[in-house]
């Protein structure tokens, strides 16, 4: 059944025709909607009746006014299903139920309470139709809609009768308001003078008429006057533009070679004191000086020659510095410092620079990025660390020169502020200065009981892990090699950890344990006598597997013994 979009007869036509005399009896249902619609909650198309049965039927989406706002209804079907509407309940043989819209704008049906009288709606409800249920035949519908397909606004004063001040129209193009009284003001009144009264024009980025998510302020007058405005276009074909984008503030000229002027009354004659030529894209400034208000103050002087750009801080022992403002305070961001700070060189950050290059901030993120942004496979961003004097006569490199150290400095539990250790460093050197037989080596060194230490060299020679250190893989992890030293005894050897430990040790003769062994320390013996006859395996004083006793080899069998302290070895083999 289609939307009339109007009151209608009650019937099961598909076209519903004009409630008319005589045919349609007046009933509450029509002053319940008269009603509602005198609150502003009215329907103004679709909502088409399908599928019509005794007791079931398909409503398809529509739009309603609510409080003089459209509003979009979605769709929904009355048969009981999961996440459906309810079946009319037929609880009298002829009922009058009302089809709304509820207050959550979810289309319901409301259920009368005695058979002959039309269902009572609820507040928040806007009445789409009645729906008469009679035992034995299929529902009847009479809609009570409108027709409305535009809406416009009249405000008006009484001056001997209605007098139209202003109307707001739109059509397809732009909505207008338009002050229909000469010499009349348009005012927008705000509650008081703070900067917590504004009045904005905002706009709705994702275009889904939501008005609580993402909106744009792009022109506010707070109660104090101030004006923001997101960008302002000047001049009858707006020649002058200033836009704002992620926060960048672009001031453009649009006319081609034309220039931006700043002009000054200087002794009641206009000057232009500055001059951004759009010909050949250049500020010219007539007369320029930073300076304080003291003559003892620094004076910034930017001056231009042959020779470059000089820009200079003519007092002296005095730094430049580079300031933004975070959060109200006036931060320094750069210093270029003189000998009047701790050290000539640039610092990034608040502090004097300790260094000719000093970067400091206090926050948890990067410090320091080297970016590139090159589409090249093979390329990315570069760091070097260059030495470009040796120890060699001449300034040339040798052997054993050191080409730099990254340092990892912190305080300690007890230090000043200032007051910093060295935790680690990673350090390079050369091993081999000759050219075209260039070998280098890099080491990583860590703090040991308050003593540098180195911990690992990596060299031309290979990997080396130094002073005894211990090389743990974490729980959970895995660490393979496909093979392990070897070392070849001959005769009877005294066993030495430095030497023997860790390795295959492939032996002819007998050996003899250490003393004293380390808890962990293990050797792996392999009789690999050719004679066929076995070794033995002398204790040392020790304990083989609880027992005092030597452990035999026999030939082409191997052995592995690890200490477990106390001068107590486990043999494994045996």
């Amino acid at each position: 059944m289609n939307n009339p979009n109007r009151f209608a007869q009650l019937t099961t036509l598909s076209n519903p025709l004009e409630i008319e005399d005589s045919v349609d009896f007046p009933h509450t249902g029509l002053i319940k909607a008269l009603s509602s619609a005198n609150t502003g909650k009215y329907p103004i198309n679709g909502f088409n009746i399908t599928s019509i049965t005794g007791n079931t039927f398909v409503v398809a989406s529509g739009n309603i006014f609510k409080d003089n706002a459209l509003q979009a209804v979605a769709g929904r079907t009355f048969n009981g299903g999961g996440g459906n509407g309810a079946v009319i309940p037929g609880t009298y043989s002829i009922g009058y139920h009302l089809l709304v819209v509820d207050s959550s704008n979810v289309l319901q049906h409301r259920n009368p309470s005695a058979a002959n009288k039309v269902a009572t709606y609820q507040d928040g409800d806007t009445i789409i139709a009645v729906i008469a249920f009679e035992t034995g035949q299929n529902l009847k519908i009479q809609y009570l809609t409108n027709f409305k397909t535009s809406n416009s606004l009249s405000v008006g004063y009484d001056n001997s009768g209605y007098t139209e001040a202003m109307s707001v129209e739109g059509n397809a193009t732009r909505t207008t308001f338009h002050n229909k009284i000469a010499d009349a003001d348009v005012r927008f009144v705000l509650g008081d003078n703070t900067a917590d009264e504004r009045f904005e024009i905002v706009t709705d980025d994702d275009a889904d008429g939501d008005l609580t998510d993402t909106l744009t302020e792009v022109f506010s007058v707070d109660g104090t006057g101030d004006t923001k405005v997101k960008s302002l276009s000047l001049g009858s074909a707006a020649e002058l533009t200033i836009t704002e984008s992620s926060d960048d503030i672009t001031i453009k000229n649009t006319v081609s070679d034309k220039d931006i002027k700043f002009n000054v009354n200087e002794g009641g004659t206009p000057v232009d004191a500055m001059t951004i030529d759009g010909s050949d894209n250049r500020v010219k400034v007539g007369k320029f000086e930073v300076s304080g208000t003291h003559s003892s103050h620094a004076v910034l002087d930017i001056t231009n020659t042959n020779a470059g750009v000089t820009i200079k801080n003519t007092k002296q022992n005095n730094p430049i510095k580079f300031q933004t403002n975070v959060g109200g305070n006036s931060i320094t961001q750069m210093t270029i410092s003189s000998t009047g700070g701790a050290v000539e060189g640039v610092g990034i950050g608040p502090f004097p620079p300790t260094a000719p290059l000093h970067v400091q901030k206090d926050f948890t993120g990067e410090l320091v990025v080297i970016d590139s942004f090159t589409n090249s496979a093979d390329h990315g961003p570069n760091m070097v660390l260059r030495r470009s004097g040796g120890s060699g006569a001449g300034g040339i490199g040798a052997d054993n020169d050191g080409l730099g150290t990254i340092s990892f400095q912190g305080r300690d539990a007890v230090s000043n502020f200032g007051q910093n250790s060295e935790y680690a460093s990673i350090e390079a050197d050369i091993k081999n200065a000759n050219n075209g037989a260039h070998n280098g080596s890099l080491s990583i060194a860590v703090a040991k009981a308050g003593t540098k230490t180195t911990a690992m060299e990596i060299s031309s020679d290979g990997i080396t892990i130094q002073n005894n250190l211990p090389l743990e893989v974490a729980t959970g992890g895995t660490f393979r090699t496909p093979r392990l030293p070897t070392v070849s005894i001959a005769s009877l050897t005294t066993l030495t950890e430095a030497t023997h430990a860790g390795a295959y040790l492939l032996c002819g003769a007998n050996v003899t344990l250490p003393a004293n062994p380390a808890v962990g320390e293990h050797y792996t013996i392999l009789n690999v006598n050719t004679a066929g006859a076995s070794i033995t395996v002398f204790r040392n004083g020790s304990t083989i597997n609880n027992a005092a006793s030597d452990a035999t080899v026999t030939t082409h069998n191997g052995v592995t013994c690890i200490c477990i302290g106390s001068n107590k070895w486990i043999a494994l083999g045996v």
